[in-house]
């Protein structure tokens, strides 16, 4: 069985609540690179990869285990990044307070194919990708695989690992009642 380890990127500026820009861009806090550097201590087996996601923070949050094991490969898996849910063009220069009312009302909706803005995805389309990620996995041959991501992506792995055949809508509903994962949790998912 191959362990598999998921890990929320550290405090961003973002989680901090300073304003951001660009969803993609935006970096660690201090705090966060702090967490990074803790992290790359704690981990349970030497990596056979590290994968992160595009998004800079947790490319960030990968590097201090990077660094720990040069020898070992470092992928970027497209498919692993954030849930954009909220029209990024619309959240440029706004803060995770300023944003929580629309972020109320897209899952008050709890419908899995509303869109946002033409530059948003759907719940239907971020559970896609979590499909993807987890066929990407199970084809690699490495057996440790340590993975930086991002919270709601994650918990749509999760949901896709743990209740395959359940309907989309029924993921949706139970995706709002799921655990919070903490900057730089690690979340083993075997499979």
């Amino acid at each position: 069985m191959k362990e598999i380890l998921w890990i929320r990127h550290g405090q961003s500026v973002g989680n901090a609540g300073m304003p951001t820009e660009n969803r993609s861009s935006f970096p660690l806090s201090p705090l966060g690179f702090e967490q990074a550097k803790a992290l790359a201590g704690k981990l349970p087996f030497t990596p056979d990869l590290i994968v992160s996601s595009p998004f800079r923070r947790a490319w960030e949050t990968a590097a201090p285990v990077a660094a720990r094991y040069p020898y070992i490969p470092m992928e970027i898996w497209p498919e692993i990044h954030e849930f954009t849910y909220l029209s990024p063009a619309t959240c440029v220069g706004t803060t995770t307070e300023d944003r929580r009312p629309r972020v109320k009302a897209y899952w008050a909706l709890l419908d899995p194919d509303y869109r946002d803005g033409g530059d948003a995805e759907t719940f239907r389309d971020v559970m896609a990708r979590a499909e993807l990620a987890i066929e990407h996995l199970t084809s690699r041959w490495e057996q440790h695989i340590i993975l930086f991501s991002h919270e709601q992506f994650i918990k749509c792995v999760q949901l896709t690992l743990r209740a395959p055949d359940m309907p989309l809508e029924e993921k949706m509903r139970s995706f709002t009642s799921m655990p919070p994962i903490r900057n730089c949790e690690i979340v083993p998912l075997p499979m």
